[in-house]
């Protein structure tokens, strides 16, 4: 990284290169990214959160999408590193801070903040997306 360079959120460090080992599956429903973790959450977790979403959390850049409805499914999480919550938080905050929002799939307890939307199915947090998505365009349109 370049001297001075830092980016928003900075648990998990270092930039992702080549390093993605399969414990992170990112798709798109109705062009709302839906990024689901498996086995542990640790700082390559959030690694490869962050470059998944590369101009979402950082500055736009050219032919990368910002993506401001984003739903995390932490549903497979085994455990998750001391930090991790308070990625998964500043993610929110960061997302908020752009106009978006963050949906956040769990069953249990988890160590985010309760003020992070969670959703028991990706479905359920997908329509809750898509929802915020047409009421923030009504309003608006409505200027």
């Amino acid at each position: 990284m370049a001297a001075g360079h830092q980016h928003h959120l900075e648990f998990g460090g270092s930039p992702v290169s080549t390093e993605f080992d399969g414990s992170l599956q990112f798709r798109t429903v109705d062009r709302i990214p839906v990024i689901a973790v498996s086995q542990d959450f640790t700082g390559k977790t959030a690694r490869q959160i962050r470059y998944a979403l590369v101009a979402t959390v950082g500055p736009e850049r050219p032919y990368y999408h910002r993506h401001l409805y984003v739903v995390l499914d932490v549903r497979m999480i085994d455990a998750w590193e001391p930090g991790s919550g308070e990625f998964v938080k500043a993610l929110r905050d960061r997302m908020n801070h752009i106009g978006g929002e963050l949906f956040v799939v769990a069953e249990g307890e988890i160590p985010v903040s309760a003020d992070v939307a969670r959703f028991e199915t990706t479905e359920a947090a997908v329509d809750a997306a898509k929802k915020l998505r047409a009421e923030r365009r009504a309003a608006s349109l409505r200027g």
